[in-house]
């Protein structure tokens, strides 16, 4: 084989493995991209899940505290609390931290404004399985059941007392112990109960897929750096190679020659 073709095999391999090198960088850099991803949905899901949760408890504080004290702040903030879950009025920016525990008088804000959505809506631009939505919608539909409960005892303080169509079109005496009685039962913990049960189930679906997906991303982020690795070693060696090919058959007899 005479020294041009040797040079152009030599350079040829190398040029191909610096291609296929960058190549996996490329595949590599697409691979932390959707692991980012996989890291920021799985954040936001729980932030979805434990502000349903978290809003369940901001209902059942406000509720109770209104049934005791008649105080009608209360019940507007339990009132704002259920039109920011149903996307009726805008959702606070970082909704997901601490809010309501801050708000001492009726009107304060916290945090600004931010858009009107509904957490149901949020949950499905998460990608939830069927599972996994199936879940949070069972743990809203328990939480929905309870806010009939909260309702009904807020109504009695101001002596309105559901006919037999559900409306509260009965007047009466303000009845505040029967109230306090109903938001304290066995009945209500009973309720509460069902409302974190799935949700706990949630997290534990959500953890499971989610690490699954992350293994998996592990695994194919560890083959491309081994590729990588392999490429890198490839050039290496040719490099050796065409020098001492480059040295044997160019630089000595050039020397020779002189």
């Amino acid at each position: 084989m005479n020294i041009n073709n040797t040079m152009k095999i030599v350079f040829t391999l190398i040029g191909l493995c610096i291609a296929i090198g960058m190549a996996v960088i490329l595949q590599l850099n697409g691979l932390l991209k959707d692991v980012d991803n996989l890291a920021k949905v799985r954040y936001q899901s729980y932030q979805a899940a434990d502000e349903l949760r978290q809003s369940s408890d901001d209902l059942t504080r406000l509720g109770r505290t209104y049934v005791l004290t008649g105080d009608d702040k209360y019940e507007k903030m339990y009132m704002d609390v259920l039109h920011i879950r149903n996307g009726d009025k805008p959702r606070p920016q970082n909704y997901h931290t601490i809010y309501w525990d801050m708000v001492l008088e009726y009107g304060q804000q916290p945090k600004p404004n931010g858009d009107r959505i509904a957490l149901q809506k949020m949950m499905q631009e998460y990608g939830f399985t069927d599972t996994e939505f199936a879940l949070l919608k069972e743990a809203q539909k328990n939480s929905d059941q309870l806010i009939n409960m909260e309702v009904r005892a807020m109504n009695a303080v101001k002596g309105l007392f559901p006919d037999k169509n559900g409306k509260y079109t009965i007047k009466g005496s303000p009845d505040m112990e029967m109230a306090a009685q109903l938001l304290h039962s066995n009945e209500y913990h009973r309720e509460k109960s069902k409302i974190m049960a799935p949700i706990e189930t949630f997290f534990t679906e959500l953890e499971g897929r989610t690490s699954q997906q992350f293994t998996d991303a592990y695994n194919k982020v560890q083959s491309k750096v081994l590729m990588g690795n392999i490429v890198l070693g490839v050039v290496f060696i040719v490099s050796i190679i065409g020098y001492f090919i480059v040295s044997r058959k160019v630089t000595r007899p050039i020397n020779d020659m002189a």
